[in-house]
């Protein structure tokens, strides 16, 4: 005697992020995992939400989640196929479900005074006056005098530090770094 099973295992491919992302060869690059749950379960609420009460769930922070297969516990096939699509339909749903939250007074009253200044905006458009061009006058580059130093001077003044001080000069050290060490140390 077969006995049916009260709840189907929902396999999932689950997709994190905003929007699937591909790259160049056009394979997906979000963090991707597969995962099983059991569905109308404890887990099946906290992971997709629950519409009756209004939270959200983990799913929500899924781009996309795609149903793999429906089995159950033995590993065989759903064949209910009315229960596949609900199921389905579900998933779809928790993942596009969007909290929409009531305005309050002020945040309406806000939104209400966006739309009147946006339409008045709409309307002055037409009726402003045209601004004549001004002429910019053509602008002058300025250039920062800056002391080049040439390589060899920068190797010179290691090996002249390295003499005096019998090791190399740190190697972040500038030019100008470098030459002050040096007239420090021949001034003391």
């Amino acid at each position: 005697m077969e006995q049916k099973q009260k709840y189907p295992i929902v396999h999932l491919h689950v997709y994190k992020g905003d929007r699937i992302l591909k790259d160049e060869k056009g394979q997906i690059v979000n963090v991707n995992f597969s995962h099983k749950l059991p569905y109308e379960n404890v887990c099946w609420k906290n992971y997709f939400g629950d519409p009756i009460k209004g939270h959200g769930g983990i799913a929500k922070e899924s781009c996309r989640i795609d149903v793999i297969k429906i089995t159950t516990k033995n590993g065989d096939l759903w064949e209910d196929q009315d229960k596949v699509e609900k199921i389905t339909k579900e998933v779809q749903e928790a993942v596009n479900r969007k909290k929409v939250k009531p305005l309050t007074p002020e945040q309406q009253q806000i939104a209400d005074l966006k739309e009147q200044v946006a339409q008045m905006a709409e309307m002055m458009k037409g009726q402003a006056p045209k601004k004549e061009a001004v002429k910019e006058a053509p602008k002058k580059e300025v250039v920062d005098e800056v002391d080049e130093v040439v390589e060899d001077d920068i190797e010179v003044l290691k090996a002249e530090y390295k003499k005096i001080f019998k090791k190399n000069p740190h190697h972040r050290l500038s030019s100008k770094a470098i030459k002050q060490k040096i007239q420090e140390h021949l001034n003391n």
